[in-house]
């Protein structure tokens, strides 16, 4: 039975694909077989395999960083941060070897044979909106750290900003997910001995 089309259901069913036989098993044929209708009504939606992706993996991120309702009422940061990365370790279970593969460049084409200019456009794309994605997750580390009464009072200055604190936990933890790893012990332990 054909599943009815819509850019929701086209997404749900590549994250299913992506959650079984991981991201680079995600075309518009293996959808259109997979929920019934045309490979053509896929194209309505998204107009080139990479918006498709870069949508499938837009919503995957939304799902593994999503916080749930009373998840910021933490004293410190460092709870926060640890309670942030087990929710995402838990929540990518979901998604087997998505950051090892997103790392290895998830924007690549292999099925389409289009020009350098083009792919650079691709890869422009994704970035800009991994960047947007990656922006609003960083705002709200910065919420929480301003709420931190914790913190010494001389931990941060001109060339130790919260914002570039921000950027140097936020890509530590990107990266710990992207080594596969269970704890964040070391980073907890480095914003210990930095701002407490």
């Amino acid at each position: 039975m054909a599943k009815e089309i819509s850019r929701e259901n086209i997404i749900n069913i590549a994250k299913e694909i992506v959650s079984k036989e991981g991201i680079q098993a995600v075309n518009m044929r293996y959808i259109s077989k997979k929920a019934g209708f045309a490979v053509g009504s896929i194209y309505n939606y998204f107009p080139s395999k990479n918006d498709l992706i870069i949508a499938v993996v837009e919503s995957i991120w939304e799902n593994i960083f999503h916080i749930d309702k009373g998840f910021d009422d933490f004293d410190r940061f460092t709870e926060y941060i640890e309670k942030l990365f087990e929710n995402i370790v838990d929540k990518s279970k979901n998604y087997p070897n998505f950051f090892t593969l997103h790392s290895m460049g998830f924007m690549t084409d292999k099925d389409n044979k289009q020009n350098k200019d083009n792919k650079q456009n691709k890869d422009d794309k994704g970035k800009e909106t991994m960047d947007r994605y990656f922006s609003h997750m960083k705002i709200k580390l910065l919420e929480i750290l301003n709420n931190d009464k914790n913190i010494k009072k001389d931990a941060f200055n001109v060339n130790f900003t919260k914002e570039k604190f921000i950027d140097f936990v936020f890509s530590n933890i990107i990266i710990f997910l992207m080594r596969d790893k269970n704890d964040c012990e070391i980073l907890i332990e480095t914003i210990n001995r930095s701002i407490y």
